[in-house]
């Protein structure tokens, strides 16, 4: 009878610990920011165009339009997933595809070819949200 008790109390012992682990996760995965909600746009945007900028050697003018097409992008992405809302695969690539047309008529055809070299190949894993300098 001893033997039951102790096996009944490991494995009610062993449930607990399981199912604390479980409700930490949660409770982190909820703190963590996962969307575009949580990204000021502007922040965002000023990161990305300055990374550009020591990245691709942009003038000043250059820099404003990286900016103002990054800020247009971040506010789009802010909007799309508010309230918990998804942004599909097709609303990604035109926004991205809008982005892309703004920086093609804002940099040198060198400059676009260099920034282009950066994005990732469709089925390749993404890079980091900003080029690094060189």
């Amino acid at each position: 009878m001893k033997k039951l008790i102790f096996t009944c109390a490991i494995l009610a012992a062993g449930s607990v610990i399981s199912f604390a682990q479980n409700a930490k996760k949660a409770t982190a995965a909820q703190a963590a920011p996962t969307n575009a909600n949580n990204v000021n746009p502007e922040k965002m945007a000023e990161g990305r165009s300055k990374g550009y900028a020591k990245f691709l050697n942009l003038n000043d003018v250059q820099t404003k339009a990286v900016y103002e097409a990054e800020l247009d992008y971040w506010k789009q992405q802010q909007t799309g997933t508010a309230n918990g809302g998804v942004i599909g695969s097709g609303q990604a690539a035109q926004m991205e595809m809008a982005k892309d047309m703004r920086f093609k008529t804002a940099l040198t055809p060198e400059q676009y070819a260099k920034y282009e070299a950066t994005k990732p190949k469709p089925g390749a894993p993404a890079m980091s949200p900003a080029p690094a300098g060189k």
